[in-house]
């Protein structure tokens, strides 16, 4: 396993013995092993494979756990059919990965309106989508975080509920 997805590498003990997610930790294990920062949100923070093939998100706190956790939980629902539901959003590929870091598949453009999105555009690693390839139900995603996959589908990155 990847010393950043080792758990026990990555936390430390509150003082309730709860584990807790050590940034320090996680930030120096992912810049030696060439991931990139990618942004931070209110509840999560993200950062890119070095290969560009998928990102991590981690949760800030038990909003970003949860958030992880619904995004799983509706991929692995629906995989690429839309959902029914939720006026028929198609939802990027994601596993859960310890209950509450979330990997998903990394997009080569994106949609969103967000400071994090905003910060992944700024530093190149990913592109905007154009205005043509925004899919109707785009508009009932959070800020349009919707993104273009490697095999050139549309799907939302960033849905949570939270």
């Amino acid at each position: 396993m990847h010393p950043l997805l080792n758990i026990d590498n990555i936390t430390y003990r509150n003082i309730n013995r709860k584990p807790v997610l050590d940034f320090s930790k996680i930030d120096s294990i992912a810049f030696q092993s060439g991931f990139t920062f990618l942004g931070q949100g209110r509840h999560r923070r993200t950062y890119l494979a070095p290969h560009a093939r998928f990102v991590l998100k981690f949760p800030l706190n038990e909003y970003g756990a949860t958030a992880n956790r619904q995004e799983h939980r509706l991929w692995h629902k629906f995989k690429n059919k839309p959902d029914p539901n939720n006026y028929n959003i198609i939802y990027a590929p994601c596993r859960l990965i310890n209950s509450s870091i979330l990997l998903m598949w990394a997009m080569i453009s994106i949609g969103g309106d967000t400071n994090g999105d905003d910060s992944a555009t700024d530093s190149g690693q990913v592109s905007r989508l154009e205005s043509d390839e925004y899919p109707e139900w785009s508009d009932y995603v959070d800020a349009e975080q919707v993104g273009k996959l490697r095999n050139g589908k549309i799907a939302a990155y960033d849905f949570s509920i939270t």
